[in-house]
């Protein structure tokens, strides 16, 4: 029997080469990657819905609240921005307290809202006045709008150290974002204050203007000062601290107040945000700049400033015209028993301190209505003019050696501390407190701290000046002085 062999050719496997995986898992990989982006977006976005969703409800309750309490709550465990001691605003959280009272005021917002992501409470600051606010959230997604004004949502750029990585911030509130106010005792400041948020601080601590927070944390015009490579500082010193009875009810005084909020913020950043243009477009306009900076201070009184009307807008009240007294017509009345030199009114104009002769050239204070010397609140013997700092609580004079010493007001005999080692003459404060500017022994113009702590700072002026003390301008931005090489009065810009 014949045998027949069948033999079967070998049959080729196909199968992918490295090349063509590569390939294929890169495009899964694409095609992943776009997928979650998607989501996250997704995800994201509806994040950013409820944080400002819940922004919205809070500043609900908030105004509800206010209309049947007459204040906007104290944040929880906030801690303060001040001014020379005076509180300008009060920010941390929307916390159990805050709830408590917004709760109880409107049932909408029966739960406290907290992030999405982070279970943080809400960002919440109100003016020293408690008539003001604003709140914030941080977002996950791009900036898409920005507007401003009463209740309007701001989308603005922000950059955090959180977990996750917000890229912008949510801020809306009715503070009206050009100007602030603050009150030292009998001490009344106003302030470019263009938000009254910011990006530091912690439970229960105080944060100082003068320590320069405001160039560098504060929330401004779509940007976070702190990351802001193109922001341009504003002026945020006061250009107004006075008492509180003294009556701002004139147009004039009502200009140069507007005219000084235009000039805090022109050629700067901040010059076109929407609340502050036009403040600045009103100073550059050559035909109508009187009338529409007088309505914009106007405005901003009606809206915003919860202090006497006095102070604003004549009335019957305020306007009586002053009757002197009998007696002091003419040379007026002695009102010290002995020679007297240098006489100072303190800023609230309750006291004059003066030099008192009869008693080894002493510093004398006695009331301001009184026909009395008083009495003495130094040891030493002082010469020349000595000066108050703008909130009436501490002078400076020349002591007996020549230097420039530094005192409490109160009532009492103490003669506090030496704040120059050279020998000086009169000397003046500047209206924010913050510096002192003095004669020196050589005759020149100098400029120093008003902290406690001996140094000379450094000399303003080339030429000699009459030992006369200089003047400030209220503003702070200029000093007058006499000068000693040919008797003229001389302006000098105060920070050069």
């Amino acid at each position: 029997m014949k045998t027949i062999a069948f033999f079967l050719k070998p049959r080729k496997h196909h199968g992918f080469t490295l090349v063509e995986l590569i390939v294929v898992i890169t495009i899964l990989v694409i095609l992943g990657t776009i997928a979650f982006l998607s989501l996250q977006g997704y995800i994201g976005s509806a994040h950013d819905s409820s944080r400002i969703t819940d922004i919205d409800n809070i500043s609900k309750a908030l105004d509800i609240s206010m209309i049947k309490i007459g204040t906007y709550p104290a944040p929880d465990n906030s801690f303060v921005v001040t001014y020379s001691w005076g509180t300008i605003w009060k920010q941390w959280t929307v916390g159990t307290t805050v709830m408590n009272i917004i709760g109880s005021a409107w049932a909408g917002i029966s739960q406290k809202p907290v992030d999405p992501i982070t279970r943080a409470e809400y960002i919440y600051s109100i003016v020293t006045s408690e008539k003001s606010f604003q709140l914030k959230a941080d977002l996950e997604g791009d900036a898409v709008a920005f507007n401003e004004g009463n209740y309007e949502g701001i989308f603005i750029t922000q950059v955090s150290a959180d977990s996750w990585t917000p890229t912008t911030a949510y801020v809306k509130g009715n503070y009206n974002g050009v100007v602030a106010n603050t009150q030292t005792g009998n001490i009344i400041c106003f302030l470019p204050v263009p938000s009254i948020i910011i990006n530091t601080g912690s439970i229960n601590q105080e944060l100082r203007i003068e320590d320069n927070i405001l160039s560098w944390s504060l929330i401004i015009n779509g940007t976070s000062v702190q990351n802001g490579e193109d922001y341009n500082p504003y002026d945020y010193h006061p250009f107004y601290c006075n008492p509180a009875s003294v009556v701002i009810n004139t147009e004039a005084t009502q200009l140069a107040l507007a005219e000084s909020v235009a000039r805090a913020y022109s050629g700067t950043t901040l010059a076109s945000k929407p609340s502050i243009q036009p403040f600045t477009q009103a100073l550059a306009d050559t035909t109508n700049s009187w009338t529409l900076l007088v309505n914009l201070w106007g405005s901003l009184v009606k809206n915003y400033f919860w202090i006497s009307s006095a102070m604003f807008v004549a009335s019957a009240s305020v306007s009586i015209p002053f009757v002197c007294p009998t007696g002091y017509e003419g040379d007026g009345m002695a009102i010290t028993s002995g020679f007297s030199q240098y006489p100072i009114f303190s800023p609230d104009w309750g006291s004059i301190v003066y030099t008192n002769q009869n008693d080894w050239y002493k510093l004398y204070k006695k009331s301001a209505s009184g026909i009395d010397d008083g009495a003495a609140i130094t040891n030493a013997w002082v010469s020349y003019s000595s000066a108050y700092s703008p909130d009436g609580s501490t002078l400076v004079y020349r002591n007996t050696n020549g230097k420039l010493y530094k005192k409490s007001s109160s009532d009492g005999i103490d003669d506090w501390v030496a704040i120059t080692n050279a020998w000086v003459y009169s000397s003046v404060y500047s209206p924010d407190g913050y510096t002192i500017v003095y004669v020196g022994g050589d005759y020149k113009l100098y400029k120093k701290s008003s902290a406690d702590g001996i140094d000379d700072w450094v000399a303003i002026t080339n030429g000699i000046v009459m030992a006369s003390a200089p003047i400030y301008s209220p503003d702070g931005n200029w000093i007058v002085y006499v000068s000693n090489g040919d008797g003229r009065l001389y302006k000098k810009c105060a920070n050069y």
